[in-house]
């Protein structure tokens, strides 16, 4: 049986690893703040493919240019806040609103050119990547093995605070096992 003070040590141990795991989440992903015709605002937090994100069974695409930051200190991020990169969408636009003004702003005829060109080439990168060996599976090592390697860590400090501090029955039980 744990003490209470051990307990209450592999707590904040776990409470910490969720922490820094959500905030290393969040990083990877950006936040999408809808505003529908009838003025009711959806968020949700979606990854970037292609360009493009989808919100409320509608395509949006991304403009670098037109993001900004956001602190986000909701859930578990009231203790361990970040900064989440937001773009904001509207019901009659397909392109995000633009930071500075927070209007939508038409598109001029050179942007639209460039956006083309972009679509095209993407897509012509897309055929040809397509034509190789294909992606390689990730294996059960690269998937899991940041968890295997964590449970290692918590098994040794368990094994640690269960022989009561004492190292040396920690040593002779692992040279034990070594047969030495």
């Amino acid at each position: 049986m744990l003490n209470p003070t051990t307990l209450f040590l592999f707590l904040v141990i776990a409470f910490v690893m969720y922490g820094a795991y959500s905030t290393a989440r969040k990083k990877r992903q950006v936040l999408l703040i809808y505003h529908r015709e009838t003025g009711q605002i959806l968020e949700q937090f979606g990854t970037v493919r292609d360009r493009t994100v989808d919100i409320d069974n509608k395509r949006f695409t991304i403009m670098p240019d037109r993001h900004f930051l956001l602190w986000w200190d909701r859930g578990i991020h009231q203790f361990f806040g970040t900064w989440v990169i937001t773009y904001e969408f509207s019901f009659d636009s397909k392109y995000p609103h633009d930071p500075k003004n927070f209007k939508d702003n038409v598109v001029s005829p050179a942007v639209a050119k460039v956006l083309n060109n972009e679509a095209r080439m993407s897509s012509f990168a897309k055929g040809v990547s397509n034509q190789g060996s294909g992606t390689k599976k990730q294996g059960m090592m690269e998937k899991y093995g940041i968890y295997i390697a964590a449970l290692v860590i918590l098994a040794v400090v368990y094994m640690v605070f269960k022989q009561g501090g004492q190292i040396t029955a920690l040593t002779k039980s692992v040279n034990t096992l070594m047969g030495k």
